[in-house]
């Protein structure tokens, strides 16, 4: 027996995936002050294509210097590379040691290559050198004629060997622009203060620079030298900056720049049932907490609690408010909370903040801002961060600006509001959410990162905000009894199906749930893969040291800089070590991997085919080998093998299934070793099945040589298939006898062979009991109509014992 053995079906799958006053939700009665540059409020969806396919002479002359695989997203407007990526150039001949070093690679880099990123000597200004998850990021601001370009800049990443493998510009080299302003500075800052009304007595003037804007309109970019005016103002409340042109004194821009925690949804009604959800009181140590002896110095708490000082013998007296190096809790309205006592030497002191001491929100914003301040500070140690260890300062019980139901940071503290109602809806005390908290401090490491209060946009604020608090609270919902009572729908959930750029609504809020989607689909599939706990290292680093090295701008270049971040070998056409997980998360929100990096996997099966020959009851083995020869990272299930080959063993892995150890693959790397038993079976289709069940179905009786007893019939006394067979007897009795003769046959309903292929196979189940020697069970065949028959079975008698 033989047959030709068909190669393995697999299924293969790449998945992919990356301001304004930011709140939780926005804040109609401000919205109105807002001032926004035509079309800067859609999406800007980039396309990502191969370098080769570009003809210029800049990218011939790159790709002939440097050779590699790249992929780039052009900026139309300027004809400059905004991401360049791919297989890496070695820059360095050993380690880069210094940031000095690193800057000057990549300032060489970007130089020599006038064409894809417009750099000169002149437009360049160092904005930040940051060393992080071994790679060094340089990024560059773009001046002209010493005045900022607002939002200009090119940056690189390479890695600590100094082997480049990303870069990008969005410099604006065809500036030509005087940068001697009409207007005064002063009077820039009265017209930007006119329609917000500001008060010289009470509000305050923070920043007043000349910059130079650059306005995209219709593929064309034009420019505008303006003064970008920062005011504190108390009504409408806020920080608002200000683009004043330069000449004519038009109001080109503004926006709110404080960073809130507030709503978007809408309205409904909730009840007791039985209390309100907000967090129970609990016992936790505070951390990194201040203690003052008077006449010793100041103790600070550990993570545990604990704290220890040494100083002068006998009865000291000590004194604690709410503060710490990271947090200063005050009431907005009322006095700070306070704690005294004394101690002898040697006696143990055990300081308890209870429910007499001050207010819930006041003790649990500052165990929360401890917390999320030490998480940050675990991820990244280096000096990148060293301006988010100040002391906070946490007002709580606000009941001014956009109280109630509110909560924000202003660029350097954060503030929470009591419970309270407005127009019929009541609200949480936003002091006593943990995710709320974090959500606030989160506002305060992007601004960090970044170092600017104009960038990143709200989208990326709010939805890196949600993502600190889903990473330390593990729950992708946010705003759990924000509404006062409302202990299940929350206000946002990072668990969504969000598609970019298909569902960007122009809300920060709203839209910042889709890169938190992101990191949360991540996180989710790296728990499969790799385990809970170091599923949280690992998603942390790549969320953070990703926007740490390349200050992402959009959704999409926070995907990208995730895939940079965990990258291992400076070269991203071979995938990274998380790849498969990002790249799930980020497909699921309509951001393909395989689309931004270019990078497909191709199936080959060796070999294509082969032949076996056994016999019935024996069995042999043939080996397949799967390969990957293609330049993607390969996932796949099996989907099945021929039909006809009964296999033996384990059933195939279900579609979708993980090859274990797939990682990143090289060319020609074999991914998975499949090995298939095939043991010797019947290769048949089969031309008429009746399992009894459908009633007589075709079948006849028939009485022979003179019989009158018909007896065969269905019944349910004795059967194999569920509930019938055939049976030849009475009933009641259990057998045959009639005292007569019987001589009965069951006939079937013609079968048609014609399309099969011989031979072929009769089978059925049977059982009887008959008088052995004198009764018989037969079966014949006939292919005439039954105009003459042909045995295939005589006489069996006796009983079947079945």
């Amino acid at each position: 027996m033989s047959w030709r053995s068909r190669p393995l079906v697999l299924l293969a799958s790449l998945m992919a995936s990356a301001g304004a006053a930011l709140a939780f939700a926005p804040v109609d009665e401000l919205s109105s002050f807002d001032i926004y540059l035509p079309g800067e409020q859609e999406p800007r969806v980039w396309e990502t294509v191969g370098l080769a396919d570009a003809k210029a002479l800049p990218v011939q002359e790159f790709l002939f210097r440097h050779g590699g695989s790249w992929r780039v997203q052009w900026n139309a407007p300027t004809g400059l590379a905004h991401q360049l990526f791919g297989s890496g150039i070695e820059l360095a001949d050993g380690a880069v040691a210094t940031p000095e070093e690193a800057e000057r690679i990549v300032r060489r880099f970007l130089l020599a290559n006038p064409g894809l990123f417009g750099a000169t000597e002149e437009n360049l200004a160092t904005r930040t050198t940051t060393r992080a998850a071994g790679k060094w990021s340089v990024v560059f601001d773009e001046v002209h004629e010493g005045v900022p370009v607002r939002d200009g800049r090119a940056h690189a990443v390479l890695t600590e060997e100094g082997r480049l493998f990303a870069a990008g510009s969005d410099l604006h080299p065809g500036i030509a622009l005087s940068v001697v302003p009409s207007l005064r500075a002063e009077e820039a800052a009265a017209i930007a203060g006119l329609e917000l009304g500001f008060r010289s007595g009470s509000d305050i003037l923070e920043a007043n620079d000349l910059q130079i804007l650059p306005i995209e309109s219709a593929g064309e970019v034009s420019y505008r030298l303006v003064y970008a005016v920062r005011q504190r103002v108390e009504e409408p409340f806020g920080l608002w900056e200000t683009l004043v042109d330069a000449s004519s004194g038009e109001v080109l821009r503004r926006e709110n720049q404080i960073r809130f925690f507030t709503i978007d949804g809408n309205t409904d009604a909730d009840l007791y049932d039985p209390h309100y959800c907000g967090n129970p009181l609990v016992g936790r140590e505070y951390a990194e907490h201040y203690i003052n002896f008077t006449g010793v110095g100041t103790a600070t708490s550990d993570a545990t609690g604990d704290f220890s000082i040494s100083g002068a013998a006998g009865t000291v007296a000590w004194d604690a408010y709410l503060r710490g190096p990271w947090a200063n809790v005050q009431n907005f309205i009322g006095a700070e909370v306070y704690k005294s006592g004394s101690v002898i030497e040697g006696e143990y002191l055990q300081i308890h903040w209870g429910s007499a001491d001050g207010r819930a929100d006041e003790r649990t914003c500052f165990y929360h801002t401890n917390i999320v301040h030490d998480y940050i500070r675990s991820i990244d140690s280096g000096p990148g961060l060293n301006d988010i260890d100040y002391q906070m300062v946490v007002t709580v019980a606000r009941n001014d600006g956009y109280c109630p139901g509110n909560a924000w940071y202003d660029y350097t503290n954060i503030n929470f509001c009591s419970a309270g109602s407005s127009s019929g809806i009541n609200y949480g005390n936003t002091g006593e959410m943990a995710d709320v908290i974090y959500h606030e401090y989160g506002h305060g490491i992007t601004h960090r990162i970044y170092n600017s209060t104009g960038t990143p946009p709200s989208t990326l604020h709010e939805g890196n905000s949600d993502i600190v608090a889903n990473l330390l609270t593990g729950e992708s919902i946010m705003g759990l009894g924000f509404y006062l009572n409302n202990c299940t729908s929350g206000i946002r959930n990072s668990e969504n199906s969000l598609q970019y750029p298909e569902d960007v609504t122009g809300s920060g809020h709203t839209d910042g749930q889709i890169i938190a989607g992101v990191v949360w689909d991540t996180w989710q599939e790296l728990q499969t893969s790799i385990g809970p706990a170091t599923a949280l290292t690992v998603i942390g680093d790549i969320w953070h040291y990703g926007r740490s090295l390349m200050l992402p701008t959009t959704i999409p270049d926070q995907v990208l800089s995730m895939l940079i971040a965990d990258d291992d070998d400076g070269n991203l056409v071979n995938g990274t070590p998380h790849y498969l997980e990002i790249c799930t998360g980020s497909a699921n929100h309509g951001m393909s991997c395989s689309e931004l990096i270019g990078t497909t996997p191709e199936i080959q099966v060796t070999p294509a085919s082969f032949d076996v020959t056994v016999e019935e009851g024996s069995s042999t083995e043939r080996d397949l080998f799967v390969e990957n020869v293609g330049t993607g990272v390969l996932t796949y299930g099996v989907a099945g093998v021929q039909t006809t080959l009964a296999k033996s063993g384990a059933a195939p892995a279900p579609r979708g299934t993980r090859v274990p150890d797939l990682g990143k693959s090289d060319n020609g790397r074999t991914l998975e070793f499949l090995r298939e038993s095939l043991a010797a079976g019947k290769l048949s289709a089969v031309v008429f099945y009746d399992d009894m069940e459908s009633g007589v179905n075709g079948w006849t009786t028939a009485l022979l040589d003179g019989s009158t007893d018909d007896l065969f019939h269905q019944a349910t006394s004795n059967y194999n298939s569920p509930t019938h067979a055939w049976w030849c007897g009475i009933d009641a009795q259990g057998n045959y006898e009639t005292g007569r003769r019987i001589s009965n046959a069951l006939v079937s309903p013609t079968i048609d062979l014609t399309t099969g292929t011989e031979p072929f196979t009769l089978e059925f189940y049977e059982t009887f009991a008959t008088e052995s020697g004198y009764d018989f069970c037969e079966v014949d065949v006939s292919i005439n109509g039954g105009a003459s028959w042909t045995s295939l079975r005589s006489g069996s008698s006796g009983s079947s014992s079945g």
